[in-house]
């Protein structure tokens, strides 16, 4: 006997992973924004404000979706390109899928193209007879090499790799200099100096990005600039935004406390043991244990 019961249509239908709709990191909210959206056409804009209006959720209730499906890798918020956008005109673009593969590829491509058109391209940094880099010891401000940005962008995207990466952004004294320096260093660790290594030069504290990339990967280079969050401030805010949804689910449901505790508990297996305990405690408390 079934109890699932399919619908046999051919058309007017969306294909859905399992993988995306049976993930246990997911909240029902979650999985339930993204299968609607992934029922859009593929040039649909996502836009928050209309969903909320759409799916009749406030604008918090629908950050926490969007921050959740984020931070499983099936959502990705992307502001590049967009820094030349007219005032009103949408500053930031999302893109979902029900494959993480998909998600990463994207992010890939936005690598790629930031490191086009913001690393700067400089022939002109003086080496000694060695190939060592001569830091200079004044300002030395850099260029663009719009000629060579424009063949990039021209060319087929593909998966971005770490010759490639610094082929496109880095002259070949420069690159030589930081594989001699730092001969095992991976695409992601490149592209995480290359970012860090931003932040100190807009921040003032670099006058020449190429000689502080070499100086940063030699391990000679105190970064005062702000970085990213660490491991432990992203599982506090995951683990801060399934609090807030198991104390909702258990105002409008009939899970027993308990069972709603020990759900919240298996789901965060992942995160800092630390971090489970305190905000287990949080939940207790929103769920009178």
């Amino acid at each position: 006997m079934e109890f699932i019961l399919k619908n046999r249509k051919k058309e007017n239908f969306t294909i859905i992973s399992n993988t995306f709709l049976n993930d246990p990191n997911l909240s029902l909210g979650a999985v339930a924004l993204g299968s609607k959206l992934l029922s859009k056409p593929s040039d649909w804009v996502i836009k928050p404000p209309a969903l909320c209006k759409e799916l009749k959720l406030g604008r918090e209730k629908m950050a926490r979706l969007i921050k959740e499906l984020e931070e499983n890798s099936y959502l990705y918020k992307s502001s590049n390109n967009t820094i030349f956008a007219k005032k009103g005109e949408q500053k930031i673009f999302y893109y979902i899928s029900d494959c993480k593969e998909s998600i990463e590829e994207k992010k890939s491509e936005d690598i790629a193209e930031q490191l086009n058109s913001q690393l700067p391209f400089s022939n002109d940094i003086p080496t000694t007879e060695n190939g060592d880099t001569i830091f200079p010891t004044t300002e030395n401000p850099l260029h663009t090499n719009k000629e060579f940005n424009k063949n990039i962008n021209k060319q087929k995207k593909t998966k971005l790799t770490l010759h490639k990466a610094m082929d496109e952004v880095l002259d070949s004294n420069t690159k030589n200099n930081l594989l001699q320096k730092a001969p095992d260093i991976t695409l992601e660790e490149f592209v995480s100096l290359y970012k860090k290594m931003q932040s100190e030069f807009d921040a003032g504290f670099c006058s020449n990005l190429n000689a502080g990339l070499i100086l940063a990967a030699s391990g000679r280079w105190n970064f005062r600039a702000k970085t990213k969050s660490t491991q432990a401030e992203k599982d506090r805010r995951v683990l801060k935004s399934r609090v807030e949804y198991y104390a909702d689910y258990f105002k409008i449901g009939s899970c027993k406390p308990e069972e709603i505790l020990l759900k919240f508990e298996q789901e965060s297996i992942k995160c800092d043991p630390i971090l489970i305990k305190e905000f287990s405690e949080r939940l207790k408390k929103e769920l009178g244990i």
